[in-house]
């Protein structure tokens, strides 16, 4: 019994390598013929691989039981015909019956149970791994993406904070120019490349010494103030005030107060509310009953040390040795028995305004004999003072302004109500246009006709403008940004595909060649639009190709460098050049100029035969186009003979091509088509209002050089997206950056943004109007505009200062920020040198807003600094 089961074995294994070496060795044809059977391909060839015998013999078998069956079943029933009521005979045709019919039963239970357990046990055709019949199957399911980790170079943003420590500045250096200042705050020279620590700190020292400068005479003139009111309240501000109730007893027949305590006679006999006590050294409010009516007709000195008894006059105030019309206040009853001014009569739209609290503010209203006897000669000009804070601050309190979209009265509109600035400046066409073309354009041009792509990158990389534009779904309106987004989240990824390449040529003429694409998208294709046509182009040059014309949903676009290239195939377009055979690099553009398949052959090419010319063929239309997505055909070469299946068509010499023009390739799998445009932008709108992750990552992704080039591509689009509708032009003009742009930037040599600005007389009102209401300046104070303007340098050089600085800190602010949100702990760099964690392992996505960011400590080993952290983001 050993014996048997061994010789059992020692055949199986000698039919195992004999048919093994069949597909192993080099192609020969077969020393015998198998019979054709229905439905299956019979072996031809010693390159027949075994799977496709061990399918060949199972049906063989299958057909030759079910024709040993039938044919059992028909000789019974001849012979029970032909029995002639011989009950023997007929018997045995009856068993003969049963036998063929029980048969084929068992045959058929055979096959449903196959078919049940796995289908691709009776499958009629097989073929080698990766490859497919010529009709193509239906993708699986696609792989779960890895896990992206986000880059965050904490210690690198701390030391851009801080100063980059280098070998040459170890102690930190963050290069910045700035302004040198004297010991009274004021500017001495400009300075380049400076240490921007430095910068800020003589910056903040020349503001705090004019607010300095300020702060003595401004405590003054506070004095002055509440002494100028001290004749009205100063009695509420210093005594306790009490009710006539709590401390007098009322007659209730007369309705007066009686029996009040002395010192509070003010009570007595009247019907007063209440009076003032111990008042203290204010002898005058003590026991007085005013506390509805604060003014006095006269001002004792020993309530205001500034100022003397002074009774209404026909001239308000009196004359002193020193002084003129001064240390007075002057109140009188008018017609109604209210308290005014004694000058209301003389100048009824000017009030009050004492001579002492005036020649602080401006000394200039003086002469010299009264600046010599002026009590605060000693002194700063509190205008002058408070002038050179304004211009050491430059411009700063009115970018906030412009951020904080603070309300102000729109010049030319009735007052109140008050609007926010950005709607003012708005309102305005002429002043929109400037605007615009100043952020997007040429400010020179009369009109918006040129849109400078350098300017919208810059808009377009900030993070904030590009999260509103996410977010808000903007984007999706504008054909091109939608289409780079959908490619990025997968959802059409490429919807024209290099589908099989005839680059050696055909049997008639190896300079015949062919290019098949394919339409990934259930929608039809117009190649020619009015952004532009789709093209074809290869690095090295050899060829340019203008698509024309429209290729259908799921179907196949055929190009030639020959018209007759194919004798019985329909070519799509004929293009001039010739492929090289040594291997190019191909790129498809879509119609905004962006490159949607990029195949690199320039090493060689990834499949097809140039003896044989045989085609290279892509197994995916929608995998990636690395070498182990293409293939050669699968066309069988044996001697004169040829596997038809994979053979579409004959070259113009009546010779098969060898590949699958127009045709399913013979290595093709299909994959589920993408939805046509408006359904996929449908599906990328409902993804982002309901996945965060992924707008996170369309706000990293999109801030990408290359990708902020392709965005580009469509200008008008998306400058039609930021500006074309007000609200969204004032959304934009929200974002701090972008003001930055539209204040700080110097677009010539000779010329700021501002300057370009305030030579609009409408946004200068607006800008005025802005300084008056934040209280930075005063009504009447607009000639300080010429003064501003003609030390713009300065007030530009500071703002960018303290705005950079606040850029910095706010970057690392995000960084922190971002490290606690991450799906998991970050990886840190010391964790990503352990080999089971090498960073070549991963898939890092960096911050475009950090990418001159150094993450490079000079004195750690391998130049990498250890605080840089890799954030992971599950989702993407």
């Amino acid at each position: 019994m050993e014996i048997k089961k061994d010789k059992l074995f020692f055949l199986i294994l000698l039919l195992f390598l004999f048919l093994g070496a069949s597909f192993i060795l080099a192609q020969k044809p077969l020393e015998i013929t198998y019979p054709e059977i229905p439905g299956t391909t019979a072996p031809t060839t010693t390159k027949t691989a075994l799977p496709d015998y061990v399918r060949y013999i199972f049906q063989f078998s299958l057909y030759l039981s079910a024709l040993i069956a039938f044919s059992s079943f028909i000789y019974g029933g001849v012979r029970y015909l032909t029995s002639a009521g011989n009950l023997a005979r007929i018997k045995n045709a009856k068993s003969q019956i049963s036998a063929g019919f029980l048969g084929l039963l068992i045959l058929a239970s055979a096959y449903l149970i196959l078919n049940t357990i796995n289908p691709q046990l009776v499958a009629w055709e097989v073929s080698l791994p990766g490859g497919a019949p010529t009709g193509l199957p239906a993708a699986g399911p696609s792989k779960p993406e890895p896990t992206t980790y986000v880059e965050i170079p904490l210690g690198g943003l701390v030391e851009n904070l801080w100063g980059e420590r280098t070998e040459a500045f170890p102690s930190g250096f963050k290069p910045a120019d700035c302004y040198q200042f004297d010991d009274n705050g004021d500017t001495t020279q400009f300075l380049e490349n400076q240490e921007r620590l430095n910068c800020i700190k003589w910056l903040s020292k020349a503001i705090q010494i004019k607010a300095e400068n300020l702060k003595e005479p401004v405590e003054k003139l506070q004095k002055l103030y509440n002494c100028q009111n001290c004749c009205r309240d100063c009695c509420k501000d210093v005594c306790d005030w009490a009710e006539c109730k709590e401390i007098c007893d009322l007659n209730e027949e007369t309705g007066l107060w009686e029996s009040c305590p002395l010192g509070n006679l003010c009570c007595e006999g009247t019907q007063n509310e209440g009076c003032w006590e111990s008042c203290g050294a204010y002898k005058c409010c003590e026991g007085k009953g005013m506390v509805h009516q604060y003014y006095y007709q006269k001002c004792p000195y020993s309530c205001c040390e500034f100022f003397e008894e002074c009774p209404c006059s026909e001239i308000c105030g009196f004359e002193t040795e020193w002084c003129n019309r001064c240390n007075c206040i002057c109140i009188k009853e008018n017609e109604e028995g209210k308290p005014v001014c004694c000058n209301a009569e003389q100048d009824a739209t000017k009030p009050y305004e004492d001579l002492l609290v005036r020649s602080l503010i401006d000394k200039n209203l003086l002469s010299e004999e009264e600046k010599e006897n002026d009590p605060f000669k000693d002194l700063v000009d509190i205008k002058t003072a408070l002038k050179e804070l304004r211009l050491t601050l430059g411009l700063f309190p009115l970018t906030e302004a412009l951020k904080n979209n603070q309300r102000i009265c729109c010049p030319g509109d009735a007052c109140p109500p008050k609007i926010g600035v950005i709607d003012c400046l708005l309102k305005n066409t002429q002043t929109k246009d400037l605007i615009k073309k100043i952020l997007l354009g040429d400010p020179a041009e009369e009109e918006f006709t040129t849109i400078d792509e350098g300017k919208l990158k810059e808009i377009l990389g900030i993070p904030l403008v590009m999260r509103y534009l996410v977010e808000s779904g903007l984007l999706t309106q504008d054909r091109n940004a939608a289409k780079i987004m959908m490619r990025e989240l997968g959802i059409r990824k490429n919807e024209v595909a290099f589908n099989e390449i005839g680059w050696m040529g055909t049997s008639a003429d190896p300079n015949d060649e062919w290019i098949e694409l394919y339409n990934n998208t259930r929608e039809d294709i117009n190649f020619e639009t009015e952004s532009g046509n789709w093209r074809i182009k290869t690095v090295s040059g050899t060829i340019d190709i203008e698509l024309r014309g429209i290729i259908p949903t799921g179907s196949f676009y055929l190009l030639a460098n020959n018209e007759n290239v194919f004798s019985d195939t329909e070519v799509n377009l004929v293009y001039e050049g010739k492929l090289a055979d040594e291997g190019e690099m191909l790129i498809l553009y879509d119609e905004f100029g962006n490159p949607i398949e990029e195949m690199d052959c320039g090493l060689g090419w990834f499949g097809g035969d140039k003896e044989l010319k045989i085609s290279m063929e892509r197994m995916n239309p929608q995998g990636c186009l690395n070498m182990e997505n293409w293939t050669t055909n699968f066309s069988a070469k044996v001697q004169e003979s040829w596997r038809p299946d994979y053979i579409n068509g004959l070259d113009q010499g009546g010779n098969p091509i060898y590949g699958t023009p127009g045709q399913p390739n013979s290595a093709g799998r299909r994959a589920i088509p993408y939805p046509d445009f408006n359904s996929a932008v449908g599906e990328l709108s409902s993804k982002l209002s309901q996945e965060e992750e992924l707008r996170k990552k369309l706000v990293l992704v999109l801030r990408k050089e290359e990708n902020l080039n392709k965005l580009v591509k469509s200008k008008e689009g998306l400058t039609e997206v930021l500006t074309g509708e007000d609200w969204r032009f004032k959304n934009l003009l929200s974002y701090e950056n972008v003001l930055r742009i539209l204040v700080e930037d110097k677009p010539t040599e000779t010329e700021y943004n501002f300057e370009l600005l305030l030579a609009n007389e409408y946004i200068k009102e607006v800008f005025t109007e802005v300084l008056i209401q934040i209280g930075f300046w005063k009504e009447g104070e607009e000639e300080q505009w010429e003064e501003l303007t003609s030390i713009l340098p300065i007030t530009i050089t500071n703002l960018k200062l303290i705005n950079d600085f606040r850029q910095d800190l706010t970057w690392v602010l995000e960084g922190r920020d971002l490290m606690q949100n991450c799906e998991d702990p970050p990886i840190s760099y010391d964790q990503m040198r352990v080999p089971e964690t090498a960073i070549a392992d991963l898939n890092i996505e960096k911050e475009p807003t950090w990418k001159d960011i150094k993450k490079e400590v000079f004195w750690i080993e391998e130049g990498l600094d250890p605080a840089t952290f890799y954030c992971p983001k599950l989702l993407w």
